[in-house]
């Protein structure tokens, strides 16, 4: 899953480059970070880890969240 998430951060930044406008930008926003986004998507798999293992991914994840916000 560590690597699920430095996916998405490489991905989220290849997108980004290709953005031309506060509307396309406004697009990949709700895509990455909306409640059905990519990131969202991958944090629900947590609920089949355990609380120690879900503590270490959940650095991970929130890392690439906050990089994306």
């Amino acid at each position: 899953m560590l690597n699920a998430f430095e996916q998405i951060r490489k991905d989220f930044l290849g997108s980004i480059e290709g953005v031309k406008s506060l509307e396309n930008l406004e697009i990949l926003e709700t895509a990455y970070l909306g409640r059905k986004g990519v990131i969202a998507g991958a944090m629900r798999e947590f609920t089949e880890l355990g609380a120690e293992e879900r503590k270490e991914r959940g650095v991970t994840a929130n890392a690439v969240k906050t990089e994306v916000e």
